[in-house]
């Protein structure tokens, strides 16, 4: 009965369908070794909106302890959207503020990071660019630390950037040790 089936199976002819999505731009790559296996305008350049939280995250993780306390300044006047509902004078650890900004999307949380990593808002937003460029995003320009696009200038990125900063956080040495 076996040998029918798969007799059958051969003759009758199967479609396969490619991996399609309704997307502008999508990647699909292996996080091991970096092969793509699907991709469709990976380097459009387009807002990559809160996703740019990620770098945000990275770049304090690398500059700094996890358990520094952070007053938050009058930066968060500055922030919309989604927050945490910090308030200026407010003593959070590092580690709080990276919790409200990825888990939260906190806006309020990510200009806290920003003026506390960088000195300033550009001061991080320049770790951000150097970062970016480090590991390979070549068509990407960060400014700000939010992902808001402020005064409609927001944080641009292609899906195969993206898929770079996702590719090297944690590193691959990182990887392996799992």
């Amino acid at each position: 009965m076996k040998k029918i089936l798969v007799l059958i199976c051969l003759l009758i002819p199967l479609k396969i369908s490619a991996i399609s999505t309704s997307a502008r731009s999508a990647i699909l790559m292996d996080m091991d070794s970096g092969r793509i296996f699907y991709a469709k305008n990976i380097n459009s350049q387009q807002s990559v909106a809160s996703i740019s939280k990620i770098l945000t995250a990275v770049v304090a993780i690398d500059n700094s302890n996890l358990k520094n306390k952070v007053t938050v300044g009058n930066e968060i006047k500055k922030a919309y959207g989604s927050g945490i509902y910090i308030k200026e004078g407010e003593k959070l650890t590092l580690q709080d503020l990276l919790y409200g900004l990825m888990l939260r999307s906190g806006n309020d949380a990510a200009y806290t990071i920003a003026t506390y990593i960088g000195g300033s808002i550009d001061g991080f937003v320049k770790k951000m660019n150097s970062k970016a460029s480090e590991i390979g995003m070549k068509n990407t320009k960060f400014t700000n630390a939010s992902g808001l696009d402020i005064d409609e200038i927001g944080n641009l990125s292609t899906a195969y950037d993206m898929a770079c900063l996702l590719y090297t956080s944690p590193s691959p040495r990182d990887r392996q040790k799992s």
